[in-house]
């Protein structure tokens, strides 16, 4: 929770940069890789991002358990924090990221429902 309130800090300090680095790291440290949607372009994560979410249906995904992991938990406070304040991180795929980690670990705070 230190480095989270330290990342917040640095942002609200405008020293964006060095906090969109710290919150990378330290999602990489959580075994959360980011890949950028550059190579495949907006639209395809757009289409990915409704390819997994026609999997399930409208109860499934409304019905989903809660997320228990603490590690998870605070890899999407990370990645909500980072989706709001990082520009240089296409907001589709920050916001793909969430999803998938909704679905695959549970709902969070930080899930889109």
């Amino acid at each position: 929770k230190v480095v989270y309130y330290s990342m917040c800090s640095l942002a609200a300090s405008l020293k964006l940069p060095e906090s969109i680095e710290m919150g990378l790291d330290t999602l990489s440290k959580l075994g959360i890789e980011l890949q950028g949607c550059e190579s495949r372009g907006m639209e395809a994560c757009v289409q990915e991002t409704k390819d997994l979410l026609a999997g399930y249906t409208e109860d499934e995904i409304l019905n989903t358990r809660r997320m228990t992991d603490p590690t998870m938990i605070m890899a999407m406070k990370f990645l909500g924090k980072l989706e709001t304040m990082s520009q240089s991180m296409p907001k589709t795929f920050g916001t793909q990221r969430i999803i998938e980690l909704s679905l695959e670990h549970g709902m969070s705070p930080v899930s889109p429902i």
